[in-house]
């Protein structure tokens, strides 16, 4: 679960700054993917003001003007240290490989919490473990 909060506040933190990554990222990601609360609201954010014009963190932050702990939040995802150069400072090779790792675990945290609440249903597993595979072979390329 860990390595999927970082993967969204990471997508979270490129899809303000890269129309390209956004692109991607809307078409592959629903916003329930998303963890409940902050990163769902800022993702759902993101894509309103895609649709209406530019995406301003600016206007981001006063998503949340009286609640101060959501506004951290929001601070830490629009400042996210990703570790990674800039999305205009990727090779396409490289930025195609950070959005698909991404996006793999994100759905692959959910499809794990799936399978651990199937119980004994084994056609639901199959199909469960069907889909681990396909994420395997996923391949997204943001401006591609």
């Amino acid at each position: 679960k860990n390595a999927s909060l970082k993967a969204q506040r990471l997508l979270l933190s490129w899809c303000c700054v890269s129309p390209a990554v956004l692109k991607t990222v809307s078409e592959a990601l629903t916003e329930e993917e998303f963890e409940e609360g902050v990163n769902r609201e800022v993702y759902r954010e993101i894509l309103r003001e895609s649709r209406e014009g530019d995406i301003s963190p600016s206007r981001l932050m006063e998503l949340y003007p009286e609640d101060e702990e959501k506004r951290r939040l929001l601070g830490l995802i629009i400042n996210y240290d990703t570790g990674y150069k800039s999305p205009d400072d990727m090779s396409l090779q490289e930025l195609s490989k950070a959005v698909t790792v991404s996006v793999q675990s994100i759905k692959s945290d959910i499809l794990d919490r799936e399978i651990e609440d199937c119980g004994d249903d084994i056609d639901r597993l199959q199909q469960l473990f069907a889909k681990k595979n396909e994420l395997l072979k996923l391949s997204l390329k943001p401006g591609g």
